[in-house]
């Protein structure tokens, strides 16, 4: 993804001279100024691009890995984040960060908020798993109303016990399973780990064709 139409303004929505560096990379002439708004359309990348990794929204659903989407201001990586979002009605968003209010989430800095899964929309179904002592959230996209979630959740607990007894005590504090079913032509499928979530498109699958 390639951010566009960059724009910087002060508290007094007065424009910030902007000087673009690299493609993913501005400065700011501002010295005076303690408040500092930036608005830049997200442009999607090439189709080939994994899934996984692309941004993508639609009517009913959106999906982001958010360091593809979030930037952050040089030197202050560090300093706490808090991530909201504006949604339209009957929508709601999942991330593994921590919840602070309504469609609203916050991270210790930027870098335990850069590998996140984002997801948002209206018709993903949620189930939650509490494993080895910690909470594990599963987003589910673009099943049908047939979808069962029985078998799919015990294959998650079942990674989960593993990757625990083989790596130690789980390093993170939620983790977020973020699994979207998508055409079965559809380019770009696979899978994404990330420290604090995962994300998974695959073809819709029937339940026989799930391990039980």
């Amino acid at each position: 993804s390639v951010p566009e139409n960059f724009a910087a303004r002060d508290g007094r929505g007065r424009p910030i001279p902007i000087r673009r560096l690299a493609v993913n990379a501005w400065r700011l002439y501002t010295e005076t100024t303690e408040y500092v708004s930036i608005d830049y359309k997200v442009v999607p990348g090439s189709p080939d691009e994994p899934l996984a990794t692309r941004p993508q929204v639609d009517l009913h659903s959106g999906y982001a890995v958010a360091g593809t989407i979030l930037g952050y201001l040089d030197g202050l990586a560090m300093r706490p984040v808090t991530l909201t979002f504006d949604l339209p009605p009957g929508w709601r968003a999942a991330t593994p960060l921590r919840p602070a209010g309504p469609n609203r989430f916050a991270a210790p800095s930027y870098f335990e908020l850069v590998g996140a899964p984002l997801v948002v929309g209206d018709r993903w179904r949620d189930y939650k798993l509490f494993v080895q002592g910690k909470p594990h959230q599963v987003v589910v996209q673009g099943a049908g109303a047939e979808f069962a979630p029985d078998t799919m959740l015990r294959l998650v607990n079942e990674t989960v016990e593993l990757g625990t007894g083989f790596y130690g005590r789980s390093p993170y504090e939620r983790y977020l399973f973020a699994i979207h079913f998508v055409a079965p032509d559809a380019s770009g499928m696979g899978a994404m780990g990330q420290p604090t979530g995962a994300a998974l498109f695959l073809p819709p699958l029937a339940g026989n064709r799930m391990r039980d």
